[in-house]
């Protein structure tokens, strides 16, 4: 399996059906081939994402992090304040 991943051991992409061979001319500084396969996917936790990570012995495990909290944008902001007014009216709040 050739395996990329970035400078804290995350596994950016993986290519499970290159031949060793092949793989010789992709490696690099952070690109490997790894003699493995996918390790079974880990049970979901809430509030987590998981993520494929190479550790410091070269193989591979999953590993949770934060799910990111969501980033809205200024018209979705709005949207919300006016259903928020709408509804304040209808319940007759104003």
């Amino acid at each position: 399996m050739l395996v990329n991943f970035d400078k804290t051991g995350r596994v950016i992409w993986y290519n499970l059906y290159v031949s060793k061979e092949a793989a010789e001319s992709c490696l690099s500084d952070n690109t490997i081939w790894l003699d493995t396969a996918l390790p079974p996917f880990p049970e979901p936790k809430e509030g987590f994402v998981v993520y494929l990570k190479l550790n410091e012995e070269q193989q591979l495990i999953y590993d949770y992090e934060p799910q990111p909290e969501p980033v809205y944008t200024d018209l979705q902001i709005i949207m919300q304040g006016l259903s928020d007014l709408e509804l304040a009216i209808l319940e007759g709040g104003m």
